[in-house]
């Protein structure tokens, strides 16, 4: 469904069932992993090699490992993210949220419809 590189080497990729695949490599080899909670995944974005948001229809959620662990932000059906920087980022909502635009300014920790 989406795919995002933090730099030339590192990314994330997402697909539809709680999936995400990873690379440190520029994409020569990918590891497989999941997204307790996201369903239909829809976007992702990388902000370094261990921090990522990922949203999908079970919500907004983030990683500050690499994926490891994913943490909930938000619960609403959300259809794209991004950053414009650490801090700055904005998300659109999917079909539940009326199409919400979202907004944080401290990193996602809080978002503003």
């Amino acid at each position: 469904m989406a795919i995002h590189f933090s730099d030339d080497q590192y990314g994330m990729a997402i697909y539809t069932g709680g999936h995400v695949a990873t690379t440190s490599d520029g994409g020569s080899t990918w590891s497989a992993g999941t997204i307790s909670g996201v369903t239909n995944g829809k976007d992702i974005h990388v902000l370094s090699q261990y921090a990522a948001w990922a949203v999908g229809s079970g919500g907004m959620v983030y990683t500050t490992d690499a994926g490891t662990t994913w943490m909930f932000r938000n619960t609403s059906n959300i259809a794209a993210i991004d950053f414009y920087s650490d801090l700055i980022g904005f998300a659109v909502g999917g079909t539940n949220t009326n199409d919400s635009v979202f907004m944080t300014i401290d990193g996602g920790y809080d978002w503003n419809t």
